[in-house]
């Protein structure tokens, strides 16, 4: 299977809730729990790209998904434990999944390492944890400053 047919298939049951992800050698926790964003699914995606775009990350949209990806350059010691030594080419897979919910968007975020074909789940680390936390949370203000700002627009109208 190419990886980005199985990065699809990932993404739509992700999205599904109903399916365990593929085995590629040892899997662990790597979900961040789902923010709601009080603003729509569109703002939240463009808030997403722009921010990736800016930083030169490589973006596809999926499904109900975005997915972002960038080189690795080197390996810490905790993700080399249980993704094996670093090999050129090895690269940071990180799914950030928007699905409406109500008037808002549910995002949520997957993070992997990988080699190729070879994907690596990795448990977050407390710090990789509160970053991902973090992230979520500046889109989640930004995308809801976005819609605050559009809806006082349109009430002026």
């Amino acid at each position: 299977m190419r990886p980005t047919t199985m990065v699809l298939v990932l993404s739509v049951l992700m999205v599904a809730g109903c399916a365990s992800r593929p085995q590629f050698g040892q899997r662990l926790q790597v979900a961040t729990p789902g923010t709601v964003v009080n603003a729509p699914v569109r703002i939240v995606r463009d808030v997403i790209t722009d921010s990736a775009r800016r930083r030169g990350t490589a973006i596809t949209l999926v499904g109900d998904g975005l997915i972002l990806e960038a080189p690795l350059a080197e390996t810490r010691v905790e993700v080399e434990e249980t993704c094996g030594p670093h090999r050129p080419g090895r690269k940071t897979r990180v799914v950030l999944t928007t699905v409406p919910a109500g008037g808002g968007t549910l995002l949520s975020e997957d993070r992997y390492i990988v080699d190729g074909a070879q994907t690596c789940y990795l448990r977050l680390s407390p710090e990789d944890a509160a970053q991902s936390r973090n992230a979520l949370n500046r889109i989640k203000a930004t995308a809801e400053e976005i819609q605050r700002r559009i809806s006082a627009h349109a009430a002026l109208q």
